[in-house]
């Protein structure tokens, strides 16, 4: 397991994630519209692979922390019932995905990721999804038209353990009591 250095295009936030290898969290790449569309509001498509996939890394947020520039953090929710999009401020760099602060599992964005070779410990994508919404023809025959069930109970499964054992806390997108570190904006049109 190593611990990697997160950064946003500007540096004005880094960060850690500590003890991540490939069976710490669930590599992917989701082509869901949702995603694009946060890419898009942040004006970083370029960031998408040529098929508007998304790499994202699950983990527990307790293996997270902001060290330096956490009064950059934003985020935005762009349904009603979606997940917090947090991003920076200085730079809108897209940072992490996350429902709340109950939830132990966190969508880390790998492009927050400091290097190249820091990536490399996340290990090959295990699951493509979502793949209704993406742009052309993915390239890999594995991407599921949705959330495979596959996933669906690994997450469910990582989430129970990750609770009973209080990976959720510390998180460093909401606080203490609960409440999201930045007030959710919206998405402008």
């Amino acid at each position: 397991m190593a611990d990697i250095s997160l950064q946003c295009q500007c540096g004005a936030v880094k960060g850690r994630a500590t003890s991540v290898s490939p069976k710490s969290g669930n590599h992917i790449v989701c082509y869901c519209s949702h995603c694009q569309q946060f890419m898009k509001q942040l004006d970083k498509q370029t960031w998408l692979d040529s098929n508007g996939g998304s790499s994202i890394f699950q983990l527990a947020p307790c293996r997270l922390a902001i060290t330096q520039g956490s009064d950059q953090l934003r985020c935005l929710r762009l349904t009603p019932k979606g997940p917090l999009r947090w991003y920076t401020a200085c730079c809108h760099s897209p940072v992490a995905n996350a429902f709340s602060a109950s939830m132990p599992l966190v969508g880390l964005i790998t492009s927050f990721i400091a290097s190249e070779a820091e990536r490399q410990e996340l290990g090959q994508v295990k699951y493509f999804v979502q793949g209704q919404d993406a742009i052309g023809t993915p390239p890999h025959p594995e991407v599921a038209p949705k959330f495979p069930g596959k996933l669906i109970r690994k997450i469910m499964r990582q989430a129970l353990i990750g609770k009973i054992c209080g990976r959720h806390k510390p998180n460093p997108f909401f606080t203490e009591q609960g409440k999201p570190v930045s007030k959710p904006g919206r998405l402008s049109s």
